[in-house]
């Protein structure tokens, strides 16, 4: 058990201010401020993609580092930059920078032709209108609305 005296000598100011550093020299994470990587997306993203192991993850910053300059620098087309981003997706928001730096910097790589749009016919839209209109008046699984003939009043 502590005494008093001895509680008192631990908790004097110049003790706990040596405690203070001696910690942050432990702990250089909260010296340097770095915060959760959940506010940073772009060190989340890699670090999913890389399993958060440290060299993968040094060679992703470099390659993304790299391709931003690239892109900086030489300006390069749109649909090359479409292209790359479509390659190097490994889902619908992460990146592989890596194979982004690679597909940018390809001399190779040539615009995809463009798809041919097919022409729907007259006969196609006709047949679908009619469809629907048949299906807007007359729902399927409903007896169509009869309406009887007023009675007329006999002259008597």
């Amino acid at each position: 058990m502590i005494d008093r005296m001895t509680f008192l000598r631990l908790a004097h100011p110049p003790m706990v201010t040596w405690a203070a550093l001696v910690l942050l020299i432990a702990c250089p994470s909260v010296a340097t401020g770095a915060g959760p990587p959940i506010r940073d997306g772009v060190a989340l993203n890699i670090g999913l993609n890389c399993q958060w192991q440290k060299s993968c993850m040094a060679r992703q910053e470099r390659a993304m580092k790299r391709a931003l300059d690239f892109v900086k620098k030489q300006r390069p087309a749109a649909w090359r930059i479409q292209t790359c981003n479509r390659n190097a997706a490994r889902s619908r928001y992460r990146v592989d920078w890596v194979g982004f730096d690679n597909c940018i910097r390809n001399a190779a790589l040539r615009p995809a032709a463009a798809r041919p749009v097919e022409k729907r016919t007259h006969k196609l839209t006709q047949a679908r209108f009619a469809r629907s209109y048949a299906e807007m008046v007359e729902p399927r699984g409903i007896e169509p609305l009869t309406f009887a003939m007023p009675l007329r009043r006999s002259p008597s």
